[in-house]
């Protein structure tokens, strides 16, 4: 039901964990953490992994009640899983070991590649402070892309990055060529004061609807994380949280403070 397997945690952290914040409904409840195990025994990617790691532990700063001395011991408790849990997962699944031991350029070809998809037009920024400003416009990314190409090569050839075909073939990147990252794309295509404008309105929507509860932080953060790796499909993410601040978040018996 996913476009790539890698995507799955913006799906069920990014999308269906919000849900459940706002609907309380169980069964979603139920099916997140399931959908989650069941990626990872399948061998669903790595990512999926990092992200449960991630959500879990964000998920557990937004729930636990810090004023009762339990549930703190049984935060603590839980933070201890996640660190012998997350060991594990190196020590036990084969990407994430290579990653460990080579780093992340040269320990997975995957991990590699979207790096490199990343730092490419990130180098043009470097030389082009106009179109860094405010963008090479829709659409244009490959541009920035073949600016910083040659740069970007010679850096991460020069720290060890493992090479492929695919980022060869990014010296003459198509029209689509695209950043798998949603600040690379943005910040490329419609420039760093867009994208502080951007953020800058949010901050602001949220503050306006006093939404800074503890809940809302977390799930921004959460979110803030999610979107390095972007996938298009779940592109409501960041409007599911721009609309919930100001309307279910705020009403009665459903506001995030209140539960």
């Amino acid at each position: 039901m996913f476009a790539e397997p890698s995507y799955i945690g913006m799906h069920l952290f990014g999308v269906l964990l919000p849900v459940f914040w706002l609907t309380r409904d169980r069964k979603i409840g139920i099916l997140i953490p399931i959908f989650a195990a069941g990626a990872i025994a399948m061998g669903s990617g790595t990512r999926i992994i990092l992200d449960t790691v991630v959500a879990t532990f964000i998920w557990l700063i937004a729930t636990i009640n810090f004023h009762s001395r339990k549930a703190t011991a049984g935060f603590v408790g839980a933070l201890g899983l996640l660190g012998a849990g997350g060991l594990s997962a190196i020590i036990i699944n084969p990407r994430l070991n290579s990653l460990a031991t080579n780093g992340l350029l040269a320990g997975d070809g995957s991990m590699s590649a979207r790096i490199f998809h990343m730092l490419a037009p990130m180098w043009s920024w470097k030389h082009d402070l106009s179109h860094f400003m405010f963008g090479w416009g829709a659409g244009n990314i490959s541009n920035a892309v073949r600016t910083g190409y040659a740069g970007a090569r010679q850096w991460y050839d020069a720290h060890g990055g493992a090479p492929s075909t695919e980022i060869d073939g990014l010296a003459n990147p198509p029209a689509d060529t695209f950043t798998m990252s949603i600040y690379a794309s943005f910040i490329t295509e419609f420039g760093l004061f867009c994208f502080l404008a951007f953020l800058l309105l949010v901050l602001a929507h949220v503050a306006v609807h006093h939404g800074w509860s503890r809940r809302n932080i977390c799930w921004f953060i959460l979110l803030a994380y999610l979107y390095i790796q972007f996938e298009s499909y779940a592109f409501y993410a960041i409007p599911l949280f721009i609309w919930a601040v100001c309307t279910i978040m705020n009403r009665g018996k459903n506001n995030i403070n209140s539960l």
